[in-house]
């Protein structure tokens, strides 16, 4: 019996969100909020009093300025309201839902463009049944070509740290 690859995931190791243009006439009347997996966090809450515009802005961890400390329009790179990481560790592909409320009523605004920026690692999980083959043992991937991810199994007669390495076509390692 084989090893198999049992379970790979891209998990979330840093986030940053970027507002591109949000344009909104009292920008301290909003609460943005960035939800995945069921997970939510507070990016702005009621920040910057009764200026317009969030424009080119990056919310990050280690940000020095806290959004609480800018004032409308934001422009830059500012510290969230909340820590982003609680995503930290959570699967990093799937729904990112940004939600933006008035908590005043009476004002409209639009928001143009938002993003992330996803630092990420890819963790393995490998199945182990107990049972080891008796000879050395590599099957083909699956799928071949791939794009962003195969299943590669194989089988060892003992038990040994192993080193799996992808390469090019060209011969290059990945």
């Amino acid at each position: 019996a084989q090893s198999p690859l049992a379970a790979s995931t891209w998990q979330v190791m840093n986030l940053a969100v970027i507002i591109d243009s949000l344009h909104h006439p009292s920008v301290g009347d909003l609460i943005l909020t960035l939800e995945h997996l069921g997970v939510t966090d507070t990016l702005i809450d009621r920040a910057g009093g009764t200026g317009d515009d969030i424009l080119g802005t990056i919310l990050e961890d280690g940000a020095g300025t806290p959004i609480e400390s800018g004032t409308p329009p934001f422009i830059g790179t500012f510290r969230p309201s909340r820590p982003l990481a609680v995503f930290n560790g959570l699967e990093a592909s799937g729904e990112w839902h940004l939600n933006i409320v008035d908590a005043v009523a009476g004002d409209t605004g639009i928001l143009r463009g938002w993003g992330l920026i996803i630092a990420w690692e890819l963790t393995t999980g490998v199945a182990d049944d107990g049972i080891l083959p008796a000879a050395f043992l590599l099957l083909p991937n699956y799928p071949n070509p791939f794009n962003p991810a195969t299943q590669i199994r194989f089988g060892i007669p003992q038990a040994v740290e192993v080193t799996v390495e992808v390469y090019t076509l060209l011969g290059q390692r990945v």
